[in-house]
């Protein structure tokens, strides 16, 4: 069995085997497995070509988020991945910062 992650389905030779595996539900990360796979595809090098232990990201949470899985994705960012650092927003502060930016006071 293979995962599939963006356009590498177009690798797949038989699309009737095909199936979807979400690593969110209800907007809450809960399979780590998956989620840990499409990180590697796009901080990889066929993506973003990104050195995360030479790199800070901002990451989008839902707004009442669990501690459990606060506390996952900080041992997956930090050990797994070794980014410098790690700031969650969410995502109603990017909106209000990106108004902020059309629409200076």
């Amino acid at each position: 069995r293979r995962l599939f992650i963006g356009n590498q389905v177009e690798e797949c030779k038989d699309m009737s085997g095909l199936f979807s595996v979400l690593p969110f539900q209800k907007g809450y990360l809960v399979n780590w497995d998956v989620e840990r796979q499409v990180w590697d595809q796009i901080f990889g090098k066929e993506v973003l070509h990104v050195s995360p232990d030479q790199s800070h990201l901002v990451l989008s949470e839902p707004v009442f988020n669990f501690s459990a899985i606060q506390d996952s994705l900080d041992e997956i960012i930090f050990e797994d991945f070794r980014f410098k650092s790690l700031i969650r927003l969410w995502g109603p502060v990017f909106s209000s910062f990106r108004q902020s930016q059309l629409f200076p006071s």
